[in-house]
């Protein structure tokens, strides 16, 4: 569950090497993201995602709750849909996630270079630390996925945290994957909304195939009803499975 060297980005903050360590006080600068302010994680941060040994999509996903911005919706209908498959998923999901900042980060980087640009390179530096801290903080969350697949010898697996992770690295991911097809200041503009909306249901089709290799997922479904107007996951019978903006 190393982090394959280099310095821990700051989600870590939240996420000590899970053992009895005696709690520490942090005294860094306060951040204006409520997720990533230094702070003592908590129990619920640290709780497993498995309740007795067992693995329950259904409770692990009231637990996960509901999007607190609009680029949140995507991330979370992804990883709701890896959940409802299990560990194997979501550690498919954190491989597929460091591939893509695999492609796009040299693609952001030429377009930091590009003078060209200039107008947008703070906005593209954004894009490139965030998925360095997706990149530093993500193998060990696809670690503890690989420990929930024997979970009988290996019991260190997914936590809580590792979702709220998850959100806001594939929230840079999307966002970086998105900047680096384009090659001009109104597609970096176009990206960036794109990657903060609301997503339609082809959009988040299109992220299953990246993230998860598929759309066709055992038992559940993408659907948009009607009154709703956005996005949900739904079993096979009909049943909503999940909604990102309804707890």
């Amino acid at each position: 569950m190393s982090n394959e060297g280099g310095q821990r980005g700051p989600l870590w903050k939240f996420v000590p090497l899970i053992s009895q360590s005696p709690s520490v006080r942090r005294t860094e600068a306060v951040s204006s993201d409520p997720r990533m302010l230094p702070r003592e994680p908590t129990e619920a941060d640290l709780a497993t995602l498995r309740e007795d040994g067992d693995w329950r999509p259904v409770v692990i996903l009231k637990r996960f709750g509901t999007a607190k911005k609009d680029s949140e919706h995507l991330p979370r209908l992804v990883i709701a849909c890896a959940l409802f498959h299990g560990p194997n998923r979501m550690r498919e999901l954190s491989e597929r996630l460091l591939a893509q900042i695999n492609i796009a980060s040299p693609r952001v980087q030429r377009m930091i270079d590009d003078e060209s640009l200039a107008r947008r390179h703070e906005l593209l530096k954004s894009v490139m630390k965030g998925m360095q801290n997706a990149r530093q903080d993500l193998p060990a969350t696809r670690a503890r996925a690989s420990n929930d697949l024997d979970h009988t010898n290996h019991p260190d697996g997914l936590r809580q945290i590792d979702l709220e992770m998850l959100v806001t690295h594939m929230e840079a991911v999307v966002l970086g994957a998105e900047c680096a097809t384009k090659r001009n200041l109104t597609g970096i503009d176009y990206a960036a909304q794109l990657a903060k909306s609301v997503p339609d249901q082809r959009y988040v089709e299109d992220w299953l195939e990246r993230a998860l290799g598929t759309t066709a997922l055992s038992g559940i479904l993408l659907f948009t009803p009607q009154e709703y107007g956005r996005v949900v996951v739904v079993h096979h019978d009909g049943r909503l499975a999940y909604d990102p903006a309804v707890s």
